[in-house]
């Protein structure tokens, strides 16, 4: 039962998630284990209906995984991950001493599983990191358009729409989903009033 009441307290230690507000550009109407969960999801499926050889097994454990460092780190202002690339370095240094704490409330053998994960997507250092960390980007942004674009303010907007670009190259194929999101997030942008800029358009 030793390893049991490890892995309890490791759960106790990451439950604060299922309450630690997102600075998702959407008035923080989302929290870090709603969004794991959704992206998990989103990434489990449109891995299965794409079939371009990905390990869709690590890509869901990844998913699932990849912001746990948040429950030690927390997330970070939605200006600062846009447009300040010193923050961004301190918060993936904070996120890296993160992980490695929790996962050393594990037993060995699970706490590795999990460190491994949140390191390889951090350095996107496999073809399964690079699709998840696309998987992240559109989370946020669909969630953006079903909340509605008529509760942002143009600052927001310019400063966090080409967010959802990232990974754009990365594989031909799943080109086409982020383009078929931007092209919702269009008309998002235009149904309430803001400017699309035409360098926002992916479609090569």
């Amino acid at each position: 039962m030793e390893n049991i009441a490890k892995i309890f307290e490791f759960i106790d230690a990451i439950n604060k998630l299922k309450f630690e507000a997102r600075y998702s550009g959407v008035h923080r109407h989302d929290t870090t284990a709603s969004h794991s969960w959704r992206m998990t999801v989103l990434t489990y499926r449109v891995a299965q209906e794409l079939d371009i050889g990905l390990d869709i097994d690590k890509c869901v454990r990844m998913s699932l995984v990849h912001d746990l460092p948040e429950a030690v780190a927390g997330d970070l202002d939605y200006k600062n991950a846009c447009l300040d690339p010193d923050k961004v370095a301190a918060k993936e240094k904070s996120e890296r001493a993160g992980i490695k704490k929790l996962t050393a409330l594990l037993p060995k053998h699970l706490g590795d599983e999990i460190y491994n994960l949140c390191m390889e997507y951090i350095d996107s250092s496999t073809p399964e990191a690079r699709f998840s960390k696309i998987m992240d980007k559109l989370e946020n942004g669909t969630h953006a358009i079903f909340m509605g674009y008529e509760t942002f303010d143009e600052d927001r907007l310019n400063s966090c729409e080409p967010h959802t670009r990232k990974g754009f190259g990365w594989f031909p194929e799943v080109d086409k989903v982020i383009n078929f999101v931007r092209e919702k997030q269009k008309a998002e942008f235009i149904k309430h009033g803001f400017e699309w800029k035409p360098e926002w358009d992916l479609k090569s």
